[in-house]
């Protein structure tokens, strides 16, 4: 119907008759379900990194803020050490933050300010000069440090100040001897004077709590830096045990950090695993970056700290090299409807940071999955390709095999059922009615049986080769053509008869290298008396009085085909027929057939049948036998050949 509709499908008649179409089959249902597969594992790890992301995020934010909060414990521990102490000199404040100097990367200056107010700015800076006769209260900002300072109601001059060295195990001494331009030119220097820093500490004071600065740039530098002011306050002796807010309390000064935002970043992340998460660093809150972001102005925004590109491990606060983000909407996050699933908030002192986290597209690990689950599907699919083509090759060549073998097995079955007698041969024996019945198990049948009548005696075969199918079916050919070749040559005694077929069927069977070998009776008849001898099953005999007497063939002979010379072994018994009389010969295929249930036909319900029927004729008496065997065994297999053979005395 379909090559009749569209004449393009009769290119593919050859598809459906081919025997190879398991294999192409495979071939496509395997590539399909390889890509299927692929496609699965494509969406799997995409949506795995989706919820693992906020997790992720999570991580990079906590140790973010862990690491910020660590400087901030700074100006802490120093005001406590400033709490407990009258006066700290030079050497005891640069040992105390030598302990933080060493720990702390990203430190990069630990100081003290020391609160003057104005009107005594004259009476402290002649106090100061009986230590350092070249102190005094300066401007220090811009490259020249000798600015005059104009008067103020308060000054924060700089009164020590520490930094790291190189050797980080140098002591404070060594450390002002080596780098002695660093340390002495910021003696004095008034912070307040720079309008960013006064702001802050002018915050410090009024809120008495630390404060951030803005990011700042280093002395002019790509280094982006933030400052924290902590206020130290003195407290009298009477207060210092009350919970109650102290009225009465007087600023002491103020503690100075300088931090590196990079360092404090680069040694949070180390431990993390940011393959496919990039950052940026904002100094700015949720609301006013998510502001920045939807208006496509955070390049442009000066509190863009920096970028880390988690492919290169770099840290970039160059804007112009910072890749661009996808802004302009309320999706600039690929993993939420808003902005706060890519968003975390940072907490520096008063000021609040975020971090805009961006999973870079790790199409790499994705597609590295997807590429090994489409591997390993092609993989086994050609593996099942593979052995299909083998099985199929295989298949063809038993086929071929199997064909040659039915083309053999069609003329041994043929040339079997031809050498078998003929009931036209049966017709002209007087006094005795003869009937047979073959049906082999296989295509070639083991079971033989002949009818033979020359110069008035009438000799009668039947006999069961071991096996059945082809090599049963050639040895009984052997076997009725030995006899027949006997009888033509005018042997008449049964005995010389079984012991020559025994050495011819010894021969043939040692040639074809086999183990068969066959039971065999022969009945010679002549003036109503048969002379049987040979081992084969027992002969039945219903005499017309309805008496069933059972011949045993076990003392008459020997198995044919498996000694070289059985003449001491056959003997003969003579059975006398009288009118009415009927012989029963069969093979093992009768009484061992079974019916579903397992039990067997059995010898005695044979002679049973035999002796209802033993009024009619011998084909009528081998119907009903037949008849009432096929109805026992119903729909059971025949795992035998069946042969039956009815004599009947007229």
């Amino acid at each position: 119907m379909i090559a009749k509709l569209n004449p393009k499908f009769k290119n593919f008649k050859w598809l459906k008759a081919s025997p190879y179409l398991p294999v192409w089959l495979s071939w496509i249902a395997g590539i399909g379900c390889s890509a299927f597969a692929s496609g699965v594992a494509w969406n799997w790890e995409t949506t795995q990194l989706q919820e693992e992301f906020p997790q992720r995020a999570n991580n990079l934010a906590l140790a973010l803020q862990q690491s910020i909060d660590e400087y901030l414990q700074v100006p802490r521990a120093m005001g406590a050490f400033y709490d407990s102490s009258e006066r700290v000199t030079a050497e005891e404040f640069a040992r105390f933050s030598k302990v933080f100097l060493t720990r702390e990367p990203g430190l990069l200056e630990l100081g003290w300010l020391e609160y003057v107010p104005g009107d005594e700015r004259s009476r402290y800076e002649k106090n100061r000069q009986l230590e350092d006769p070249n102190f005094r209260i300066r401007n220090c900002e811009g490259s020249n440090r000798e600015l005059p300072l104009e008067a103020r109601a308060e000054y924060y001059p700089t009164i020590y100040l520490e930094m790291p060295t190189l050797d980080r195990a140098a002591t404070p001494e060594e450390y002002r001897a080596a780098a002695p331009e660093e340390y002495r030119p910021e003696v004095g220097c008034d912070r307040a004077a720079n309008p960013i820093s006064r702001l802050s500490i002018d915050r410090a004071k009024t809120f008495e709590i630390a404060i951030a600065t803005p990011h700042l740039s280093r002395n002019d530098s790509a280094v982006s830096i933030f400052e924290i002011y902590q206020p130290i306050y003195s407290i009298p002796a009477s207060t210092q045990l009350s919970t109650e807010a102290v009225s009465d309390k007087k600023l002491k000064g103020i503690i100075y950090l300088s931090i590196d935002i990079q360092e404090v970043i680069s040694n949070s992340i180390g431990a993390l695993s940011l393959e496919d998460l990039n950052f940026y660093l904002f100094d700015l809150s949720f609301d006013r970056l998510d502001s920045s972001l939807i208006k496509s102005l955070y390049q442009e925004n000066s509190e863009l700290l920096l970028f880390y590109n988690s492919r290169t491990r770099e840290f970039i606060q160059d804007k112009s090299k910072i890749p661009t983000l996808k802004t302009g909407t309320t999706n600039y996050c690929p993993y939420g409807r808003d902005g706060s699933t890519c968003v975390r908030t940072l907490n520096v002192a008063d000021r609040e940071w975020s971090v805009l986290i961006v999973p870079r597209a790790s199409t790499d690990k994705v597609a590295s999955r997807a590429i090994a689950t489409l591997t390993i599907g092609l993989f086994l699919t050609s593996l099942l390709a593979t052995y299909l083509t083998h099985v199929t090759q295989r298949t063809l060549k038993t086929e071929a095999v199997n064909r040659s073998l039915n083309t053999e097995l069609e003329i041994t079955h043929k040339v079997h059922r031809m050498l078998l007698p003929k009931e036209r041969e049966f017709v002209g024996i007087d006094g005795l009615e003869i009937a047979g019945f073959m049906e082999p198990a296989a295509d070639v049948g083991g079971d033989y049986y002949d009818v033979l009548f020359q110069e008035g005696r009438l000799l009668i075969g039947i006999g069961d080769v071991t096996g059945h199918g082809l090599e049963s079916g050639v040895l009984t050919i052997v076997v009725q053509t030995a006899v027949r070749t006997l009888l033509a040559n005018r042997e008449t005694d049964s005995k010389k008869i079984l012991e020559v077929l025994n050495r011819v069927i010894c021969g043939s069977v040692r040639r074809m290298n086999s183990d068969k070998s066959l039971t065999l009776a022969l009945l010679e008849y002549q003036d109503r008396k048969l002379q049987l001898s040979g081992q084969h099953e027992e002969a039945i005999v219903i005499r017309k009085n309805g008496k069933i007497e059972r011949i045993d063939t076990i003392d008459l002979g020997f198995p044919i085909g498996l000694e070289d010379d059985i003449a001491r072994f056959v003997n003969c018994a003579s059975i006398e027929l009288n009118s009415g009389d009927v012989v029963i010969l069969y093979t093992d295929g009768i009484p061992e057939a079974e019916n579903p249930y397992g039990k067997r036909y059995g010898v005695d319900r044979l002679a049973q049948v035999a002796r209802r029927h033993a009024h009619q004729d011998a084909r009528d008496i081998q119907r009903a036998i037949v008849a009432d065997l096929k109805q026992y065994i119903s729909t059971q297999k025949i795992y035998d050949d069946i042969t039956l053979l009815v004599l009947k005395q007229g």
